[in-house]
């Protein structure tokens, strides 16, 4: 891995929203994330991530990408070696939740 990588605080060019796209391919599998689309509406993000990922999905989610939340136990950031965490050192932390709904 390159130290090359920098974060992007800038907004996205595509002013639209973005949705996460998690795939299960047959009751009972793991959902996985495929990827993400830009749609203004659920409506039209589950025509772009059929059309993208669909082809051998039995079940599309969409997650808005904003009401997304990532939580780990790791220490993240460039003064923290991640591959040197000790993971039972960190408290376990939570936050606000969001439930799904129907487009405005």
């Amino acid at each position: 891995m390159t130290d090359d990588w920098h974060r992007v605080d800038a907004p996205r060019a595509d002013e639209s929203r973005e949705w996460a796209v998690f795939l299960r391919d047959a009751p009972g599998d793991d959902l996985t994330h495929a990827g993400s689309v830009s749609a203004p509406s659920a409506a039209l993000a589950h025509e772009q991530a059929t059309a993208l990922f669909g082809h051998a999905a039995a079940t599309i989610w969409l997650c808005p990408a904003d009401e997304t939340r990532r939580f780990t136990r790791r220490r993240l950031g460039a003064e923290h070696d991640t591959d040197a965490t000790d993971d039972r050192d960190d408290e376990h932390r939570a936050g606000p939740t969001t439930a799904g709904g129907d487009d405005p």
